[in-house]
Order: C-alpha cells, then sequence, then structure tokens
C-alpha cells in the first residue's frame, strides 16, 4: 500500500512544474508598492476614536516630533486633545 502510494506521490509531483525565479525588483519599485500599502492600510485610520486622513496623521507625528526635540513626550491622545482644545477656544468667542 505504501509502495503504491509513493508512486501516486512522485508521479504528482513530476507533474507539477517548479516556480519560476521573480526577477528581483529594483528598489525604488519595492519602496513603491510598500509606500502604496501603507497609504491604503492608514487610509481610514481609527485613533482614539478619530478617523484620521493621511495627511492628518503625518502632522500628527510631525507635532510629536516637534515635542520630542524640545524634551516633551506627549502622547497622540494629548495631541488631539489639545488640537481641539485650541479649536474650541478659537471658535468660541
Amino acid at each position: 500500500m505504501a509502495k503504491r502510494n509513493l508512486g501516486i506521490v512522485s508521479r504528482i509531483l513530476s507533474d507539477v512544474s517548479a516556480p519560476a525565479s521573480e526577477e528581483p525588483k529594483s528598489e525604488e519599485v519595492v519602496k513603491k508598492d510598500t509606500s502604496e500599502e501603507k497609504m491604503e492600510a492608514t487610509k481610514n485610520k481609527k485613533l482614539k476614536g478619530f478617523y484620521l486622513t493621511v495627511e492628518n496623521e503625518v502632522r500628527l507625528k510631525e507635532l510629536q516630533m516637534i515635542y520630542l526635540k524640545k524634551g516633551i513626550r506627549i502622547s497622540e491622545s494629548e495631541l488631539i486633545n489639545r488640537a481641539i482644545e485650541e479649536f474650541y477656544l478659537k471658535y468660541k468667542g
């Protein structure tokens, strides 16, 4: 029985062709593919109950970097809360 199964398996394997090797992609193409995947993944990213656009997510990260350069560690939630507070105070009065 085992010999018969080995014969079947060997015939199946002989019928299957080896996958063709892909040409290596250039670094620029790989970067473009990766950036497009990241953009699609973060297109409607939900953060603390908010849906951020890609542009606003980048701005949020830039603000965090500005604070880090000043030696202040601040969370994304705190930055969003401060932005809402500033916006509210600006248009309240």
